[in-house]
């Protein structure tokens, strides 16, 4: 993957002066973070006020460093060489913090592709502000990233839509070369007290769930996508699995406002009263005891769909 990571195209047409300005919560280095300076990468924790930092422009010190927990939402793991050739190993990042990349400085969130990039609790909960005498661009990890405190009037360039859409594609693209694969096919299933139930499928769309004997737990699960990882103009973030559009339980109908549809259900889709359609969450609980499940589906996804296993050398080698 050919990426133009120049973070000089990302530069203020001249330093803004260091503020007391709080750092914003969602721009952020977690714990042992390693920041290129003179003296070799050093884990952001262990940075000083005075420390001279390696940045597109030159040499600059740190003239703050501050030390908070995350308060802005899980950050955004980026695996090691997600473009290209870094980050040189695993990086994660407040989702408000940006990469400098194509010419313009984007938010690491607006990146995610959920496999590559993604949204991921760390067991790391200390994260670091750290801001030099003027915004700029550092390296973690190898990777250009902007410093500097995260405030409404800085003067980096932001991410373009074009640019970030452009971008998405291109990271979509080398996770498929690497051997995931995306595929419209949900994978639709019953979970009857952990038992797996498969679907008889009555017609295109609509399936059907059978149990031989009333159970307490029943969930309809399937694979689950966020559209904004998988379609680069889309900026929906919310996980979803399938998007149903009736649902009859022994026989019932089943409004799609219904307040039983509670647990692993987004809110229903439609006119007030009239719902169209309402996603699940990937897992979603039905009414106990139910015998017959029957769901009709439109189409949803894509979904991504792990590599299959690497195949065995010997099979390789003698096939």
């Amino acid at each position: 993957m050919s990426l133009r990571l120049d973070p000089s195209d990302c530069l203020p047409p001249q330093a803004a002066a260091p503020t007391d300005a709080p750092f914003g919560a969602q721009t952020c280095f977690l714990r042992g973070t390693r920041i290129a300076t003179v003296r070799g990468e050093v884990e952001v924790e262990a940075l000083r006020v005075g420390d001279l930092a390696v940045t597109a422009s030159g040499l600059r010190p740190v003239t703050r460093i501050e030390r908070r927990g995350l308060n802005g939402g899980d950050p955004v793991r980026i695996l090691a060489r997600a473009f290209g050739e870094t980050p040189r190993r695993d990086l994660w990042l407040g989702p408000g913090h940006g990469v400098a990349a194509e010419g313009a400085l984007i938010p690491v969130a607006a990146l995610a592709n959920g496999v590559t990039l993604r949204r991921e609790a760390s067991g790391r909960a200390e994260a670091y502000g750290l801001e030099l005498d003027g915004p700029d661009i550092v390296f973690a990890e190898g990777l250009p990233v902007e410093a500097g405190a995260a405030r409404a009037d800085r003067a980096l360039a932001p991410g373009r839509g074009a640019v970030v859409e452009g971008l998405k594609t291109r990271l979509i693209e080398a996770v498929l070369a690497q051997g995931h694969g995306l595929t419209d096919d949900a994978d639709p299933c019953l979970m009857a007290d952990g038992a797996r139930i498969e679907p008889v499928r009555l017609s295109q769309g609509r399936l059907a769930f059978i149990t031989p004997a009333p159970r307490d737990d029943l969930v309809l699960t399937s694979r689950v996508f966020t559209p904004a990882h998988v379609l680069p103009a889309s900026a929906d973030d919310r996980a979803l699995g399938l998007c149903v559009t009736r649902l009859q339980i022994d026989g019932d109908e089943i409004a799609l406002d219904s307040t039983e549809l509670d647990e692993g259900w987004h809110a229903p889709e439609g006119a007030a009263g009239a719902p169209e359609r309402r996603w699940t969450r990937g897992a979603a609980r039905l009414r106990p005891g139910a015998r017959c499940v029957i769901v009709d589906l439109a189409p949803g996804g894509p979904y991504w769909r792990a590599p299959d296993a690497p195949l065995d050398p010997v099979v390789a080698l003698f096939g």
